[in-house]
C-alpha cells in the first residue's frame, strides 16, 4: 500500500471540525461494533485501550459497557483526543482516576506488554501501514484471555468513485485499503490466539450527489489522497463533479475483526 504519512492523516483529522456533522456512517458502524463486542463476551475487563477515538462516540459507550475499567483513550490526532475528552467531561463521563487521554499511533504503540484485557478500534486501523506487524504489536499487549475487537475498511471501498475516475481518465486519490483475506491472514498468522474472526458488512449509502460524496468523506478526515495520487486540475475536478448532479451511490466495505489471546 502507499498510505499517506502519519503526520498527513494526523492533520487531516485535526482539521476536520465538522466530524460529528458527518460520521453518521461512522457512529452506525461503532454501534455494530459494540454488538459484536457484546456477544462475543469478554472477560473481567481492567484496562482497557482504544484507538482511534475521535470525537469520543464509541468512547462513552465502552466506558458504560465496562464500568470498573481503566479506559484509556487515544487517536493519532492531538486535536480529536482534546474533542474526546471535552466531550465525556461535557456528558459527565470524566470520572477522576478512570479515564486516560494519548495522542499516539496506535500501530506502533509503546504501551507495556499484556497488560490490557480489551483493545478496541474503530475506523482508523485501515490506515495502518502494515496490519500483520500491527496485529502482532497489538497482541503482544493483551493479558491472557485480552480481547482485540476492531471495525476498518476493506479493499472495494469507494469503488464507485474508483469507476467514476477512471472512467473519466483521472487519477483516484483513494488509498486502497487491506483486503478481509490480509486481515484474516494477519490474525491467523499470529498463533497466540484462542479464537479469532473477520466478517465483511458491506453499507451502501447514496448521496444526493458527487459533490456531496466527497464533502462528507473529507467531513470526517478522510480525504488524504493516496501517496500516488496525480492531483487532478481544478477546472476537471469541477467538470467530474457536474457531471453527477444525480444521487450517488457508494459502497463502504467494513470490516470487523474479533480475536482473544490464548
Amino acid at each position: 500500500m502507499s498510505l499517506p504519512s502519519s503526520s498527513h492523516i494526523a492533520a487531516a483529522f485535526g482539521g476536520a471540525s465538522g466530524y460529528d456533522a458527518h460520521a453518521g456512517l461512522q457512529q452506525q458502524v461503532a454501534d455494530d461494533l459494540l454488538r459484536r463486542l457484546e456477544r462475543f463476551s469478554c472477560t473481567r475487563v481492567a484496562q482497557a485501550l482504544e484507538i482511534g477515538c475521535g470525537t469520543g462516540y464509541l468512547s462513552r459507550r465502552l466506558a458504560t459497557l465496562h464500568p470498573e475499567a481503566h479506559h484509556l483513550f487515544s487517536d493519532l490526532s492531538a486535536i480529536m483526543v482534546d474533542r474526546c475528552r471535552r466531550r465525556l467531561r461535557e456528558q459527565g463521563r470524566q470520572e477522576r482516576g478512570r479515564f486516560s487521554y494519548l495522542a499516539m499511533d496506535g500501530e506502533r504503540s509503546a504501551l507495556r506488554r499484556g497488560q490490557l484485557d480489551l483493545i478496541t478500534s474503530s475506523m482508523a486501523m485501515q490506515w495502518f501501514h502494515d496490519p500483520p506487524a500491527a496485529v502482532n504489536r497489538l497482541a503482544a499487549l493483551l493479558s491472557p484471555a485480552g480481547v482485540l475487537a476492531a471495525a476498518t475498511l476493506g479493499e472495494g471501498t469507494f469503488q464507485e468513485w474508483r469507476s467514476v475516475c477512471k472512467e473519466a481518465g483521472v487519477s483516484c486519490g483513494t488509498p486502497h485499503y487491506p483486503s478481509l483475506t490480509r486481515w484474516r491472514d494477519a490474525l491467523e498468522e499470529n498463533l497466540c490466539w484462542r479464537e479469532c474472526s473477520v466478517q465483511e458488512q458491506p453499507i451502501s449509502i447514496t448521496y444526493s450527489s458527487r459533490r456531496a460524496f466527497l464533502t462528507a468523506v473529507k467531513g470526517v478526515g478522510a480525504g488524504t489522497p493516496d501517496l500516488n495520487h496525480q492531483p487532478v486540475s481544478v477546472s476537471r475536478m469541477r467538470a467530474l463533479l457536474a457531471a453527477g448532479d444525480a444521487p450517488f451511490r457508494v459502497t463502504w466495505r467494513v470490516l470487523f475483526l474479533i480475536a482473544r489471546r490464548e
